[in-house]
Parts: C-alpha cells; sequence; structure tokens
C-alpha cells in the first residue's frame, strides 16, 4: 500500500511537471569575443581589446607596406593604426609574440581586419629580435559611432 501510494505521487508529479507552460524566447547575442592563435607563423597570437570610442583624432602609423613606418613587436609595445576621427569606434588587437614558438627575427606582418565583411586598411607591425610577452597595438577607425545589432569582424596575421 505504501508503494502504491509513493507511486502515485510520483505519478502526479512528473505529469504537473509536463504540463507546465514552457516560454521559448529567442537568444540574442551581443559578441563573441575571442582570441586566434597562429602558430604556422611564428608564435604569434592575436588578443582582441575590443572597441571603443576614439578620444581624439589620430595620424596613420604602421600603413606602410613592408614596414616601412617601423612598427616594432617589442617589450614597449608598437602601435599601428589607421587615421582616427575623433568620437568613431575603434577596434583594437594586441598582436603579441609567444613564448614557443618564438616569431621569427626581423621579419614583417600584415594584420588585417574586416568589419561585415569589408577589408579596412592593413597595418604593418614588424620583429626585431623577439622575445615571449613582445607585443604590438593595432587599431582600427571603423567609420561609425555606434555598432549595428548584428556584426562580424574577422582578423588575420600573416
Amino acid at each position: 500500500m505504501k508503494q502504491l501510494v509513493s507511486l502515485l505521487l510520483l505519478s502526479a508529479l512528473i505529469v504537473t511537471v509536463a504540463a507546465a507552460p514552457s516560454i521559448v524566447t529567442s537568444p540574442v547575442f551581443q559578441a563573441e569575443v575571442g582570441q586566434y592563435r597562429n602558430t604556422a607563423q611564428g608564435g604569434l597570437e592575436v588578443r582582441d581589446n575590443g572597441n571603443s570610442p576614439a578620444g581624439s583624432n589620430a595620424t596613420a602609423a604602421g600603413t606602410t607596406a613592408a614596414c616601412g613606418d617601423n612598427i616594432l613587436i617589442s617589450t614597449l609595445g608598437g602601435a599601428a593604426n589607421t587615421v582616427i576621427t575623433s568620437g568613431d569606434l575603434v577596434y583594437s588587437v594586441k598582436v603579441l609574440a609567444r613564448s614557443s614558438p618564438l616569431p621569427p627575427s626581423n621579419t614583417c606582418f600584415t594584420v588585417t581586419l574586416s568589419y561585415n565583411g569589408t577589408p579596412l586598411m592593413p597595418l604593418y607591425v614588424k620583429t626585431s629580435t623577439p622575445s615571449a610577452g613582445d607585443f604590438a597595438i593595432c587599431e582600427w577607425d571603423l567609420g561609425i559611432t555606434s555598432l549595428p545589432p548584428l556584426y562580424t569582424l574577422k582578423i588575420s596575421v600573416q
């Protein structure tokens, strides 16, 4: 008898839970922030620094092909950027030398960014004699003051 009462209570609980209303809402994904490792290019890692509005105008640096601007991946961190307009959103990444393997010495790297499938101006950074943890900051003016609800950013280093 005790088992029958327990079985009836359990059945009633299962029916109650199964009959409970379910609310389904579609999820909204704001952004996916990640990290990219490119060991094929000699141990560089790219870390997302996010978007922020530019506080002031800035002239371009690191936009001359073949590293003519001499932006170094170094202990103090070189800085490469497109022309930046005050108030525009700026997307920033850190290009970091990994410990194993180290990036090759005296090598120029092209850092490219695509925003919603449109390539932006490439930036160029180079190594001298790199150590693990050396870095350069790369920034692109996105030409907008706020992000649309859906967007994509794709970065590559070659």
